[in-house]
């Protein structure tokens, strides 16, 4: 990751042989205009997150802590950016045969999520987004809607005509069995930019236990789970740009300790990958507990 650094080579004016002195005057400008890039979108998102009356200014720790440089924390993997629903290309196709190479796994077909449906957390994404494409219109496409905002918990692989009914009753079990480690309430209090494909905003407390658990339930059940090595770490993408793409989001270099807001967790949703307009339509809600 991070930015490729231009140079600027030096090329004799004329054919003297005294030595020329080479020109940054053009790398010092696209330098300033790339820092001022950076410092307009840090102040058009903490602008949008600045809450409306005050509250805890704490700074986020651990995997929640986005770094000076823009860079994501060490174990938030870059490549989880790929594991979340939709990120897998069509079925056949070279691309397809490559990320099936790399990562050795079957495509999902379904995934288990925690829906985000709190008015709040709702309308604060929507100002954070807005302030991205203010910086980077070109960004607009790639915004996640807000019926569609939502974590990953698990992916699964389900065939044939009993494939979703199974899922269900899986499902069901493993969410009704104690030991699950579900918090009654995430808080979502910082922004990550994996790489240049994916804004999000990871939860507090973090999920990774839970999906884990979920994960080695299903399985158990005989499901087929799909994801990647060490398991999915659970996040809220707000904006995410598909591999291959000519735009890329750009590095903000921020860090806003204002909270985005919360969600409950109530109950999860089984969706079949791929979005039904702006939205997921779910095959099964099942409440926790």
């Amino acid at each position: 990751g991070g930015s490729a650094h231009e140079g600027a080579a030096a090329t004799p004016a004329d054919t003297r042989t005294e030595r020329q002195v080479p020109d940054c005057t053009g790398l010092e400008a696209r330098e300033r205009r790339r820092a001022k890039g950076q410092a307009a979108l840090r102040t058009e998102l903490e602008r949008a997150l600045k809450p409306a009356t005050s509250g805890s200014t704490a700074e986020p720790r651990g995997a929640e802590a986005q770094t000076a440089s823009g860079r994501f924390p060490a174990g938030f993997p870059e490549t989880e950016a790929e594991w979340g629903p939709g990120a897998w290309p069509s079925e056949g196709g070279e691309a397809a045969g490559a990320r099936a190479t790399e990562h050795r796994q079957p495509r999902p077909t379904h995934f288990v999520a925690l829906m985000v449906t709190d008015p709040g957390l709702q309308a604060r994404v929507a100002k954070a987004q807005e302030a991205l494409v203010r910086v980077a219109p070109s960004c607009t496409a790639f915004l996640v809607p807000a019926g569609a905002l939502h974590l990953t918990l698990a992916l699964l692989r389900l065939t044939g005509p009993g494939g979703v009914a199974a899922a269900v009753g899986a499902l069901r079990r493993a969410l009704s069995t104690p030991g699950l480690q579900a918090p009654p309430q995430l808080t979502f209090r910082s922004l990550l930019l994996l790489g240049q494909h994916v804004l999000c905003a990871p939860p507090s407390p973090s999920l990774q236990a839970m999906a884990q658990v979920l994960s080695q339930r299903l399985e158990a059940e005989g499901l087929i789970v799909v994801g990647p090595q060490g398991g999915l770490h659970p996040h809220l993408t707000l904006a995410k740009v598909p591999h291959g793409s000519q735009v890329g989001l750009p590095q903000p270099g921020f860090s806003p300790t204002q909270e985005l807001g919360s969600q409950a967790l109530g109950k999860l949703w089984l969706c079949r990958i791929g979005r039904a307009g702006d939205t997921y339509q779910p095959l099964a809600e099942l409440p926790l507990g």
